[in-house]
């Protein structure tokens, strides 16, 4: 009980010093940028409303997992972008700037948006119950706790100490994955060695195949929009990462109980297992492709 209480408090705060470890690397051109694209930030959000049920039904209607697995990836399919998206795309050297506006704009039309894919949901699925009112004000107080604060800290960090930030780069971004990797670590050993093995199985299958395939879904997806490999990178991280916070908190709705804390836990661990050595590989692609262009003859 006392490390699982030392997790509640641990956890929140690592996803908030990765974010503010975000914020110190935008900048105003990134800003621009994201501003400037506006109608690749529409695609993706639309496609990514679209797509997310009908991939969820479908894995379901295959996968016929426990029900409470099944309710589990139906709230994490209407959930917003997650926040840890922006870590990735940081990693991966994508655009930054349109990774927030990304995250923040999902966050906040989800609160139209989830009630809308909920009824979607719930007419493709109807033996699973999922009537659920979106808790609007606990919605708004996480996103502004866990993105627009740290984001804002690490931006007023870079704003007031750019040489700082400038000279520490690279051991920040080491830091953040020392983070998340000791997040991982403390999940696990509280939520998911708990779990029923056949649950635990059936989430693992559903989570890998979620991820997988959204992500592929998802860069396939904006690039009919976007030419650019950084705009490529920040539109489609968003397709898998989903805000766990917000399912749980309307897996409490649901079952009026915290019992999903579980599920969001062990589905964090499976995704963060793909996306975060993807977005590394990316990064090196990334700077080999750089250094390709700099050897060029002229």
């Amino acid at each position: 009980m006392a490390l699982t209480s030392l997790v509640n408090i641990l956890v929140p705060v690592g996803l908030v010093f990765i974010m503010m470890v975000v914020g110190s690397q935008l900048t105003l051109a990134d800003l621009k940028r994201a501003v400037g694209a506006l109608s690749l930030i529409a695609a993706a959000l639309a496609s990514q409303w679209l797509m997310l049920p009908l991939v969820t039904v479908a894995l379901i209607l295959w996968m016929s997992p426990p029900p409470v697995v099944a309710v589990g990836m139906a709230l994490v399919a209407v959930s917003p972008i997650a926040s840890l998206s922006n870590f990735y795309v940081m990693l991966a050297r994508g655009n930054l700037g349109l990774a927030v506006a990304l995250t923040a704009l999902s966050s906040v039309l989800a609160l139209a948006a989830a009630p809308m894919s909920l009824v979607l949901l719930s007419s493709l699925l109807p033996e699973h119950a999922l009537g659920v009112e979106i808790p609007a004000g606990s919605v708004l107080l996480q996103s502004l706790l866990t993105l627009v604060l740290p984001l804002a800290a690490g931006i007023a960090i870079r704003f007031h100490a750019s040489e700082w930030v400038a000279r520490w780069s690279a051991w920040l971004q080491r830091l953040s994955l020392i983070t998340v990797v000791l997040v991982v670590g403390l999940i696990f050993a509280t939520q998911v060695l708990s779990m029923p093995t056949a649950i635990l199985i059936a989430l693992v299958q559903l989570a890998l195949l979620f991820t997988i395939i959204l992500t592929i879904a998802g860069a396939l997806t904006v690039r009919l929009f976007a030419i650019r490999f950084p705009e490529m990178v920040a539109a489609s991280a968003g397709f898998p990462a989903r805000n766990l916070g917000f399912a749980t908190l309307l897996a409490v709705q649901v079952a009026g109980r915290a019992e999903f804390a579980a599920f969001a836990a062990v589905f964090f661990v499976v995704q963060l297992l793909v996306l975060l050595p993807l977005a590394l590989t990316l990064r090196r692609l990334a700077a080999i492709t750089q250094s390709l262009r700099h050897e060029r003859p002229s």
